[in-house]
């Protein structure tokens, strides 16, 4: 399995993970950059943004608008992957802003075709068995993969924090999953 960070080794926002294996491509988060930072601009990827995308599926961490805030950007017929309750905390604040901010009409039709997951039910997609784990942090709903791919495991951790009130389990999640 190779791993690709296109963004998000010099930033905080804005980060897209890339793991493939065998021409198949799974994608970690793509949002926004944070205001006030360096930009990197639009990103050109081979198989998320532009390409054959056929082999390609993106899994979004958390709702947070700096992992999720440029899906819309994205080919149409990219399967996205979100968690069940992520997927509809982002329609209603989607829907509630929708009248300020167009962009948030084409998140909802974006998420409405959004495939969900929930925490401790794996689900595969191409050679990748993908297992969602909740971790501790400010957005309800917010995970971290372990991805495998002939053998080969990951830990992706996604946003996590050590001070709220789930984060006792992280040593007991690193122990399990890393």
């Amino acid at each position: 399995m190779k791993i690709t960070i296109h963004r998000g080794t010099h930033q905080i926002g804005g980060c897209v993970t890339e793991y493939e294996y065998n021409g198949w491509r799974l994608f970690v988060d793509y949002g926004e950059e944070l205001p006030g930072g360096p930009k990197s601009g639009d990103l050109q990827i081979e198989g998320l943004t532009h390409g054959d995308i056929s082999k390609s599926a993106l899994l979004i961490t958390h709702y947070h608008g700096d992992h999720i805030g440029s899906i819309t950007k994205l080919p149409e017929k990219l399967p996205i992957y979100i968690g069940k309750v992520g997927r509809e905390i982002q329609l209603v604040l989607s829907n509630h802003l929708k009248s300020v901010d167009g962009i948030h009409q084409e998140m909802i039709e974006r998420l409405q075709h959004a495939n969900t997951f929930e925490a401790g039910k794996g689900f595969s997609f191409g050679p990748f068995s993908i297992m969602p784990i909740t971790v501790d942090h400010s957005a309800f709903d917010a995970y971290a993969f372990k991805i495998e791919a002939d053998g080969v495991n990951a830990f992706h951790t996604g946003d996590f924090r050590t001070h709220g009130f789930r984060s006792n389990k992280l040593p007991e999640v690193i122990q399990k999953y890393a």
